[in-house]
């Protein structure tokens, strides 16, 4: 009959309602932990005394201090810039550093472009404090 058929639509419109509403949470939950992760990434960067400035390239300078306890103002940096083969580069580092230990920091992050990040900034981090 006719009404059964309109209750029968009516249960699909209901459903569909229900899954939209449910892939809505999700994404709002899945945007309120990228926030929090983003926020507590930042707070760890300043925290560690990291910056960031743009270089004329493009590219991006990545600004230690509080590595030089006894300066804590003093700055270590390096220039992060993609290639023409789309490889990520270094283009200044500041004091200079082992290009083979840089280089491997570099070939992580140009194999494993979701971690790799993370790990050249602690590295290059650890390889500045050996510096001193």
């Amino acid at each position: 009959t006719h009404a059964t058929e309109v209750l029968a639509e009516e249960s699909v419109y209901r459903l569909k309602a229900l899954e939209i509403r449910g892939k809505k949470r999700e994404i709002e939950e899945n945007k309120n932990t990228t926030l929090e992760d983003l926020t507590r990434g930042l707070l760890n960067y300043r925290y560690t005394g990291l910056n960031f400035d743009k270089d004329r390239n493009g590219g991006l300078i990545f600004i230690f201090t509080k590595i030089d306890p006894n300066e804590e103002s003093r700055e270590f940096t390096f220039a992060l810039n993609l290639n023409e083969n789309h490889l990520y580069e270094l283009t200044a580092c500041n004091p200079k550093l082992d290009t083979s230990r840089t280089d491997v920091l570099l070939s992580n992050l140009n194999s494993d472009r979701d971690n790799g990040l993370n790990s050249l900034i602690v590295g290059m981090r650890k390889l500045f404090k050996a510096t001193l």
